[in-house]
């Protein structure tokens, strides 16, 4: 599991902006090998925060690249606000409780997602062996990296992630 580089960009008291803290990591994942256009998916997003800090992010440091971001969250009232973000952040009704049956590609109508962004769902729905085996299964299929924004200096899900051969790193001290 992994914590998100850039949660302070947009002023929030998460912690310092990075600009390549993934090179710190030694993970093979890196900003500077980006896709030209990269998916985006933010798991239990609610009102896609999440989405306007990547896409701060993004305008500041990699305006040449693209990219589209979806907020995927059970409550469909949070759309109305996802979309005053801006078009390349939408927001699919999802739950991930079911993500065995309702399959997140299909949702998205993406054959896949570069990149995973979980914050709070991480613990309050996400701490159970079927969502440690969804992750992995992002993983292999072709997702680059997921990111996990919490506060937490001990996340449970690390040390089964790690029991399914997947490689954690904190990004913030």
């Amino acid at each position: 599991s992994l914590r998100a580089p850039f949660a302070g960009e947009a002023g929030t008291p998460r912690g310092p902006l990075q600009r390549n803290p993934l090179k710190k990591s030694g993970n093979p994942v890196r900003f500077d090998r980006l896709p030209k256009k990269s998916v985006v998916a933010s798991l239990g997003g609610g009102p896609g925060f999440e989405g306007y800090v990547w896409k701060c992010f993004f305008e500041r440091y990699f305006p040449e690249n693209k990219f589209i971001f979806y907020v995927l969250d059970l409550e469909t009232n949070w759309g109305e606000y996802v979309e005053l973000w801006g078009p390349e952040i939408k927001f699919c009704q999802w739950d991930l409780t079911k993500w065995r049956s309702a399959n997140i590609y299909k949702t998205i109508q993406q054959p896949k997602i570069d990149f995973v962004i979980i914050s709070n769902v991480l613990v309050m729905y996400m701490s159970n062996r079927s969502s440690y085996d969804f992750m992995a299964q992002l993983l292999e299929n072709k997702t680059q990296a997921i990111l996990i924004n919490s506060r937490s200096k001990s996340i449970e899900a690390r040390q089964h992630m790690r029991e399914r051969n997947v490689k954690t790193t904190s990004l913030l001290d």
